[in-house]
């Protein structure tokens, strides 16, 4: 492929219609959504509701909506949808590493509380948010979706794709559960040992946060190492696609994989840093 050719394609990208490059409907539920998230938490609504958010929230969850749209509104979609199997892991870093933890930090605790408390979806989210079945199901689920025959298909028929996207954002969000442990039980600190009597929303003790993170990362890397680690592109679909940039089909699947894995490094150490920075360590002295 030479610099013309990818010069030329890169310009008929950006002839696309809007409404596949921009997806304005999205945009507009994406504000209405937001909107009603500053109904329900913002300050002048905090007596009627009483799930008011700090501006730090509110600035999660902000972050949170506009990654959303970065990731399933632009043309990152359109890109990994018909083009690039970067820009697929791109939209994937975004939805498994980036949204999910901003979501959760931008929720009050009051509100998940009444979702946590509320009958049946209690017994569902104490199921998905163990760390053994979150950690599993999240990567079983994810690695099969990338695996290229899979994902050769659900890119071919469209609307699986896109069914497949937002099923790997919400496994994300109960993976990040136990890291994030966004309700935390009053009188438990992170050396507690494990004991699912002081456990709420999945939370977990410092060092049980850290083996989480340390295999969740491992079990990602097994299948990602093998992708960068050969000379072969698998994925027929994006080998046969018209070509945006000046990479050849086994470039951009290793450009994809390095991206993938540097979110993951960055979201990962990030979450450890902040959870740990969270807690008193005054208890080692006691």
């Amino acid at each position: 492929m030479t610099q013309t050719h990818a010069r030329w394609n890169m310009a008929n990208f950006w002839r696309h219609n809007v409404f596949f490059l921009w997806h304005p409907v999205m945009a507009l539920i994406l504000i209405l959504v937001f909107s009603f998230y500053l109904r329900l938490t913002g300050r002048r609504h905090h007596n009627a509701t009483g799930y008011s958010a700090s501006f730090l929230q509110q600035t999660y969850f902000t972050l949170a909506l506009l990654m959303f749209y970065l990731a399933m509104g632009s043309p990152i979609r359109l890109a990994a949808e018909h083009y690039l199997f970067s820009a697929h892991m791109l939209q994937y870093a975004l939805l498994t590493m980036v949204i999910p933890p901003l979501f959760l930090l931008g929720l009050p605790e009051a509100l998940l509380a009444r979702v946590w408390h509320h009958g049946t979806w209690s017994r569902l989210l104490a199921g998905v948010t163990n760390p053994v079945v979150a950690i599993l199901l999240f990567n079983i689920v994810f690695a099969g979706f990338n695996y290229p025959p899979l994902l050769d298909v659900s890119l071919l028929s469209g609307w699986l794709y896109i069914l497949e996207s937002y099923v790997v954002l919400i496994l994300a969000i109960t993976m990040w559960w136990p890291i994030l442990a966004p309700l935390p039980v009053k009188g438990f600190t992170p050396s507690d040992s494990w004991d699912q009597d002081h456990i709420e929303l999945g939370m977990v003790s410092r060092i049980y946060q850290l083996m989480y993170i340390f295999f969740n990362f491992a079990l990602m890397m097994l299948v990602w190492f093998y992708i960068i680690d050969t000379h072969v592109a698998f994925y027929s679909f994006y080998v046969h696609a018209p070509r945006l940039l000046s990479l050849t089909p086994l470039a951009d699947q290793q450009l994809g994989v390095v991206i993938l894995e540097a979110f993951m490094g960055l979201g990962f150490v990030v979450a450890f840093v902040a959870s740990y920075s969270r807690y008193d360590d005054s208890h080692w002295y006691d």
